[in-house]
């Protein structure tokens, strides 16, 4: 299921990046191939390229438009 969300405003360590790209690993593939794609919400595409939107107040080390590439760890929260 497609949700729409209201955009976040980072805070702190956080970086909000805007998406240009997502690749799928054959390890998701494997997923869907097996059918464990059963329960939504279910996301795949770990790996991710972007441009920096916004950074929280702690953030130094990225600014506004710097290009990114990276896989993400799975929240605590999940």
């Amino acid at each position: 299921m497609i949700q729409e969300r209201p955009i976040p405003t980072p805070t702190g360590n956080q970086i909000l990046l805007k998406v240009n790209a997502v690749g799928l690993n054959p390890i998701e593939w494997k997923i869907i191939d097996f059918g464990l794609f059963r329960d939504p919400p279910k996301i795949l595409g770990y790996d991710i390229a972007g441009v920096v939107e916004k950074v929280g107040s702690d953030v130094t080390k990225y600014k506004k438009g710097d290009r990114m590439f990276f896989l993400p760890l799975p929240s605590a929260k999940s």
